[in-house]
């Protein structure tokens, strides 16, 4: 089942430009909300497009001893993403406000309007099966990054 739910987050992510789904949230008035979470991820995929080629999907070894650790600190009318493996540079995302979208089949889809066009950043909270963090670091429409964390427990 989790196997076919990631195609769906890509597909989804990818239907509507940055600056298009905070319009988007706002005209649905999808509520504002605060999520500060401390979260780990043993799991990552990575999928990359270099001048408009689709790469071949990487997905790491998951280690115990190498979690990805992620905080998720908001307040009113900001806050970041920070993701830390402890090997390389922490990933730091700058956000104003996220977005609660409705609940669908065990899901809610939480969107940070972030403050650089050029990332986007959505987490998945799942009832019934691993949460998932997506983040997409977009160059241009032929060059861009997308890393998908699934949030675990041990």
């Amino acid at each position: 089942m989790k196997q076919k739910l990631l195609p769906l987050i890509f597909l989804f992510i990818s239907v509507f430009s940055f600056s298009q789904e905070n319009e988007f949230y706002e005209m649905l008035r999808y509520p504002k909300v605060l999520i500060n979470e401390d979260l780990v991820a043993y799991t990552v995929h990575f999928q990359e497009t270099k001048n408009g080629v689709e790469l071949e999907e990487q997905m790491n070894e998951p280690s115990i001893n190498h979690p990805f650790n992620i905080s998720i600190i908001s307040k009113e009318n900001n806050g970041l993403i920070r993701v830390d493996n402890g090997d390389s540079k922490d990933i730091i995302i700058d956000f104003s406000y996220i977005y609660k979208g409705p609940e669908e089949d065990g899901t809610t889809m939480y969107h940070f309007n972030t403050k650089d066009e050029m990332y986007s950043a959505t987490y998945f909270l799942n009832r019934d099966f691993n949460d998932f963090l997506t983040l997409e670091f977009n160059r241009d429409k032929n060059n861009r990054m997308s890393i998908t964390y699934t949030i675990s427990e041990l």
